[in-house]
């Protein structure tokens, strides 16, 4: 997960001597009302936060991504939804003062369902192109 926000935004907070306190002072585009994301990625980057109150909330990233390429606010968002932006020029990364966080997922697999075949063939593939033939 990565903090992103338009160019100009981006080059200002980068460069800024209080980064947390600007970022916090900038328009959030959150996901969700929880803000799991950006709160992880705030705790990690030891970016202390008495109240986090987004200046919008919704569930379609390519809106969020919309608004941050006009240069209002910043989120956090996997780098694989804004990659081609990032890589246009029309999104930037924000410095993460100690790190990006990441999402990890696990997959359970009950036997019973890897006996039909699509499913069996999917883990196989899935295994294989993540390296683990286990």
């Amino acid at each position: 997960m990565i903090a992103i926000a338009s160019p100009a935004l981006a080059e200002r907070l980068n460069n800024s001597e209080h980064f947390g306190r600007d970022l916090l002072n900038e328009p959030l585009l959150a996901y969700n009302l929880e803000l799991s994301l950006i709160e992880h990625w705030l705790g990690k980057n030891r970016i202390k936060f008495s109240s986090l109150l987004p200046a919008m909330v919704g569930q379609d990233l390519r809106g969020q991504r919309s608004l941050l390429c006009k240069g209002f606010g910043w989120t956090v968002m996997p780098e694989f939804l804004c990659r081609e932006h990032l890589d246009e020029g029309k999104l930037a990364r924000l410095k993460a003062p100690v790190a990006d966080t990441e999402i990890r997922y696990n997959l359970v697999w009950l036997p019973s369902a890897l006996r039909q075949p699509r499913l069996a063939y999917t883990r196989q593939i899935l295994l294989h192109r993540l390296g683990n033939q286990a």
